[in-house]
């Protein structure tokens, strides 16, 4: 018979990882600072100017070393080209590959950030994470909100975030993660 006292709590060797894959937007978050105080070995991966499609390609090396949890940052790259509709779309399949191919690995989506360099795509923002908020609930799937983030966290060209703002996404998603239960 097993006793408790013999099950290794979390140690560095055993701790839940979190992978966070991800456009530009996750450029100047600190792994270290988001896990500090968790349970959670974190790393993040940046992809400047990656769209969904070249995303596929991307999250399969992380894959390979079996996270418990994969945190997706996407869509930022696409609103320019694809309508909220078929973005969602495109995502769902990289999600569904996330999770068939992670064997267990947890899913989590984070919202597209508010923009300011261009009206029509501010508008397209709020459509997507609308939908994107429908298909996390449809598919079980984590969701980040980052409704917490608006103009004033943006840099002067609109598009990206300043220290502020930056220093709000760590905290969304240290959140998020101080929240979940894994196994």
């Amino acid at each position: 018979k097993v006793k408790e006292a013999n099950i290794p709590k979390n140690t560095k060797h055993n701790r839940p990882t979190v992978a966070i894959l991800g456009d530009s937007m996750l450029k100047h978050l600190n792994p270290r600072k988001i896990q500090h105080g968790l349970d959670h070995k974190v790393t993040i991966k940046t992809f400047p100017g990656a769209g969904v499609d070249e995303m596929i390609h991307y999250v399969r090396p992380t894959l390979q070393k079996k996270p418990n949890h994969v945190v997706l940052h996407v869509g930022t790259n696409d609103l320019q080209t694809k309508s909220p509709v078929t973005l969602i779309t495109a995502i769902s399949r990289l999600g569904e590959t996330i999770t068939q191919e992670g064997n267990g690995t947890e899913l989590t989506l984070s919202e597209v950030i508010t923009r300011n360099d261009n009206a029509n795509l501010a508008d397209k923002v709020n459509v997507f994470n609308k939908k994107l908020d429908e298909l996390c609930t449809e598919h079980n799937w984590g969701l980040i909100k980052h409704d917490n983030i608006t103009k004033i966290h943006l840099n002067n060209y609109g598009l990206h975030l300043n220290q502020r703002g930056t220093s709000t996404l760590a905290g969304n998603v240290k959140q998020f993660l101080k929240n979940q239960v894994f196994d």
